[in-house]
C-alpha cells in the first residue's frame, strides 16, 4: 500500500490535474509499475555531472510581435537530465552518458517556446568534440521538422560548427 501512496504522492506532484476519478485499481497498479521501473532506471543511468563543451546556451526570439517565438539551444550536463531528455523525448540519448563524461560529445537540447508561455520540446543534437553535429532528432528519433533544423543550422553557423548529416 506504501508504493501505492507514494505513487499517488509523485503523480499529483507532477500533474495538479490527476485524480482518481475513473481509474481502476489494476490500471494504476500498472502505472505504479511503470513509475517503479521508470525510477530503476534513473538510477541506473543518471547521476554524474560533466563540464561538457565551452560553447554557451543560447536564445533566438523569432517572429513578428503576435508570433513571437523564443528558440532555446541548451547543454546536458549531468545524468539526470541525459535520463529526463531520453524519456521526455521517446529516444536512447541517455545512453550516452559515458561518452559525455569522456568528453567525446556533448549532448544539446532545442526546445520552443510558442505560443509564449507554451514549451515545446524540439530535438536533441550529438555535438562531437571537433565541431560536428551529427545527430538531430525529435520525438521518437524523428527527423528535424524545417523550423528545428533552420533553427539548428542557425546555432550551428553562429559558434563556427558544421553540420555533419545529422538525418542519420
Amino acid at each position: 500500500m506504501d508504493d501505492l501512496v507514494d505513487f499517488l504522492f509523485v503523480a499529483k506532484q507532477e500533474d495538479a490535474g490527476f485524480t482518481l476519478k475513473g481509474r481502476a485499481l489494476t490500471a494504476l497498479l500498472r502505472r505504479m509499475e511503470d513509475w517503479h521501473r521508470t525510477l530503476r532506471r534513473s538510477q541506473s543511468i543518471g547521476g554524474g555531472a560533466w563540464a561538457g563543451s565551452p560553447l554557451p546556451n543560447v536564445e533566438y526570439k523569432t517572429g513578428s510581435e503576435h508570433r513571437r517565438a523564443i528558440w532555446r539551444v541548451r547543454q546536458i550536463k549531468t545524468g539526470n537530465e541525459l535520463f529526463r531528455e531520453g524519456e521526455r523525448m521517446h529516444h536512447c540519448v541517455a545512453g550516452y552518458k559515458f561518452a559525455c563524461l569522456q568528453g567525446t560529445v556533448s549532448i544539446w537540447s532545442l526546445t520552443s517556446e510558442f505560443p509564449l508561455g507554451r514549451l515545446n520540446r524540439g530535438v536533441t543534437m550529438e555535438l562531437t568534440r571537433d565541431g560536428r553535429i551529427v545527430q538531430c532528432r525529435g520525438f521518437a528519433n524523428r527527423l528535424p521538422h524545417g523550423n528545428e533544423a533552420t533553427m539548428a543550422k542557425r546555432w550551428a553557423r553562429e559558434h563556427g560548427l558544421t553540420w555533419a548529416s545529422p538525418e542519420r
